[in-house]
């Protein structure tokens, strides 16, 4: 009896302390609802005129959490931190780091031809480099030939098109596998995917400014430029992990926050764009990440260049125009900058 006794103490115990570190990992980090990610998920949605959002907000290890709206108008399903979004020209930013890691590794290098990756594979490839690609400065337009300025800024998909075949040419595997073993799994990102089915599975419901839904998809829309789906809490993992140097070296990270100025008609909505990242400049310093619009999504992740300060916005909203597109920048800039004076006090 004494000995039945002692093993129902130890097993009470073990149920105690499981309950107390469950306890405290749910109170580490509660939900945010009336407070600063709470407040700007809902000017945030409210903006850009979306059914729902979700919102994370992260300062040194302080991480608030907060959802608005519905994933699902017609069916009134909440939203909630897990829901997936496509995440659109976020998926750029994964990209660039894989090229940067393979650069980093001797694999390739940024000023390599694309003719020398992809022999006679890329109209005009002989002229351009990798690191043109990677800022847009390639002067390649929708995978045609190039454009009258080549070298000069001109934001197109077809970039990063290239710079996928690059990848997959140079692993032999394919882009989605090749930023699977060297992103998301390192960084245990469980809910990011490259989608292979046109409504990817828990993907919050997206809609178009006239709230019709279109959630789906064609598969041949899935490429090197906008294909991932991901949550907001993925991607505020992978961009601090980014910007914290724990994916790039010194020396790669650096190649990718060394931006340009964006030229004409960008300059209403972009500022600078370095090598898969854009970079904006504010009262508190670069801000840096990337910004994604598609068809019933749109994304912005960005963060103080130290990766200590992070702000992600999600909303199952798409193609929000240019003027929007503004007002959301400093929405999300004003909390970064609001962030780095919470952290000197």
């Amino acid at each position: 009896m004494p000995r039945i006794q002692s093993r129902m103490r130890r097993a009470f115990a073990i149920a105690l302390a499981v309950a107390a570190i469950l306890g405290s990992q749910v109170s580490a980090a509660p939900a945010d609802e009336s407070g600063r990610a709470g407040a700007l998920a809902t000017r945030a949605t409210s903006e850009a005129g979306a059914l729902g959002g979700v919102v994370v907000l992260t300062n040194g290890t302080t991480v608030r959490r907060s959802t608005t709206g519905f994933a699902d108008g017609a069916n009134r399903v909440r939203m909630t931190t897990g829901a997936r979004f496509r995440i659109a020209s976020v998926t750029k930013t994964l990209v660039a780091t894989v090229v940067l890691q393979l650069a980093g590794e001797g694999r390739l290098r940024l000023d390599d031809s694309v003719e020398s990756l992809l022999p006679g594979r890329v109209i005009g490839g002989e002229s351009v480099t990798v690191r043109q690609l990677l800022g847009h400065r390639s002067g390649i337009y929708r995978g045609g030939p190039l454009v009258p300025t080549p070298g000069s800024f001109h934001y197109d998909n077809s970039n990063f098109v290239i710079l996928g075949a690059v990848v997959e040419s140079i692993t032999g595997a394919p882009l989605r596998a090749v930023i699977d073993r060297r992103v998301v799994k390192p960084l245990g990102l469980r809910s990011t995917v490259w989608p292979t089915s046109t409504v990817p599975a828990h993907v919050a419901r997206g809609y178009d400014q006239n709230g019709i839904d279109v959630t789906a998809f064609p598969p041949s829309s899935l490429d090197a430029s906008d294909a991932l789906v991901s949550t907001a809490d993925d991607l505020h993992v992978f961009l601090r992990a980014l910007l914290g140097g724990r994916l790039l070296g010194p020396t790669q990270l650096h190649a990718m926050l060394r931006s340009m100025r964006v030229s004409k008609p960008y300059r209403p909505v972009d500022d600078r764009y370095g090598l898969g990242l854009m970079v904006y400049g504010t009262s508190c310093g670069p801000v840096v990440g990337h910004r994604g619009r598609i068809d019933g999504y749109t994304t912005f992740a960005f963060g103080a260049a130290n990766g200590r300060r992070s702000a992600v916005v999600v909303l199952n909203v798409g193609r929000i125009d240019d003027a929007r597109a503004v007002r959301l920048n400093r929405l999300i800039f004003a909390e970064l900058c609001a962030g780095r004076a919470e952290a000197r006090r």
